[in-house]
């Protein structure tokens, strides 16, 4: 999918994903800037789908 949102020139992409399991037990509100701590193998691969959009 990444590929092919290159090749066709897309610039605007939505990638919706779970804070809960990104963040953790986060008892406020969990901005982008607040460190990643998956807790579990989910949390993990929404993880490395958000940093191969970054990349």
């Amino acid at each position: 999918m990444l590929e092919a949102v290159v090749r066709n020139g897309v610039h605007i992409l939505v990638f919706a994903s779970a804070g809960g399991v990104l963040y953790g037990n986060v008892w406020e509100l969990a901005g982008e800037e607040h460190p990643a701590v998956p807790v579990s193998p989910y949390g993990i691969s929404k993880l490395t789908g958000e940093m191969y959009l970054r990349f």
